[in-house]
């Protein structure tokens, strides 16, 4: 089987223009596309009044849209320092897995490329989108191993 179109998901951290370099590489040595998605997690803003547990009513919810607005900014200066186009990224909000996997549905992406560090300790229990992509698609999944971040 010979890819023709890989999907590549990053974040914000450090780690992402590693793995863009990768799938760069990998892309180019296949002459397939490479589609960057980068899911943004929108947290609902609810803060509490000081002495307890009510909830204050937050009369402007525009921080949400400029902390995404800022994330999908920062998403497409990595990627316009590697040399991939606006065109070519696409950041969408949503949980990271079921974003990831829509958006590689919709581009008919057959090979999905993430990031992936060794889970030690209390890691091990935590979410690792590798772990359930691979669970949840019948996509190829390749997971680029990142350096550990306590590696130094």
């Amino acid at each position: 089987m010979s890819y023709k179109h890989l999907l590549v998901a990053i974040d914000q951290s450090p780690d992402a223009e590693a793995l863009l370099d990768r799938a760069q590489a990998l892309a180019a040595l296949l002459k397939a596309r490479l589609t960057v998605v980068s899911a943004l997690t929108v947290v609902p803003l609810m803060p509490f009044s000081a002495g307890g547990m009510e909830p204050i009513a937050v009369p402007d919810v525009s921080i949400n849209q400029e902390i995404l607005a800022g994330a999908t900014a920062a998403v497409i200066e990595t990627c316009r320092r590697r040399g991939i186009p606006e065109s070519d990224v696409r950041t969408e909000t949503g949980d990271t897995q079921g974003t990831i996997l829509r958006v590689a549905e919709e581009l008919s992406a057959d090979l999905i490329v993430v990031g992936h560090h060794q889970h030690r300790g209390l890691e091990k229990w935590f979410s690792h989108t590798d772990d359930k992509l691979v669970r949840r698609t019948r996509r190829d999944v390749l997971a680029v191993a990142l350096p550990d971040a306590d590696a130094g």
